[in-house]
């Protein structure tokens, strides 16, 4: 998208560096990506913080599955404890995104007092529910999981290993790795407001490495 950009391969390919927030505490990521296919057909991970065993959050796409309302769709997960079976929450945004083979803007918070993650593509909330045509208050498909992209209770260790940019680690070995372009990837201490994450989207690349500044409403 800018110069610098990072081109990985979806294979060997990553980027990493010292964790540069706390992600036991309040923290916003935030970063420009794009795929090399229209749709990815599997799972591949955007940015994620790693601990021994696991990462303590991490920013997938996901390829479209039958059960899940919206089809193809972004997450945001966050375990509780550097082990290997840890508890995790999870936000969906499955909706306000371009293709895969798009630039999107992807942005995920964790309120730590909240105790609440957020996803946001595109500056936005993207929510699908499942189909009820009978009215009848149950989805049609009782396997279909509507995406919704907060998850409360939501508690994180602090990633003490590293930052990594385009790949993820689970049970103690990375994976699932990023085939396409990622830039412009930002890391703030503290919750950014749904303002500061709405103009981080905007701006495009070029913005300068502050939190960015909202002016009062008057």
């Amino acid at each position: 998208m800018g110069e610098g950009g990072l081109l990985l391969d979806g294979k060997r390919g990553y980027s990493s560096s010292a964790v540069p927030v706390d992600t036991g505490n309040s923290f916003t990521m935030t970063a420009w990506v794009k795929a090399d296919v229209e749709e990815p057909t599997r799972r591949m991970t955007l940015v994620s913080a790693a601990g021994n065993a696991t990462s303590s959050f991490r920013v997938d796409f996901v390829p479209a599955l039958a059960h899940r309302a919206g089809g193809a769709a972004w997450e945001a997960t966050m375990a509780r404890t550097d082990t290997a079976g840890s508890r995790t929450v999870t936000a969906v945004n499955a909706g306000a995104w371009n293709s895969g083979a798009d630039w999107n803007h992807l942005a995920v918070v964790y309120d730590a007092p909240a105790q609440q993650l957020r996803l946001y593509v595109n500056g936005q909330f993207g929510t699908a529910t499942c189909f009820d045509d009978n009215g009848d208050g149950a989805a049609d498909d009782p396997q279909c999981v509507p995406a919704v992209p907060a998850a409360d209770h939501a508690r994180s260790f602090t990633a003490q290993r590293s930052l990594q940019v385009g790949r993820a680690k689970s049970h103690g070995t990375f994976g699932d790795h990023w085939s396409g372009a990622i830039d412009d990837v930002r890391a703030f201490r503290g919750a950014l407001s749904d303002r500061q994450i709405g103009c981080l989207s905007t701006q495009l690349d070029g913005l300068p490495t502050e939190v960015p500044h909202i002016p009062e409403a008057g």
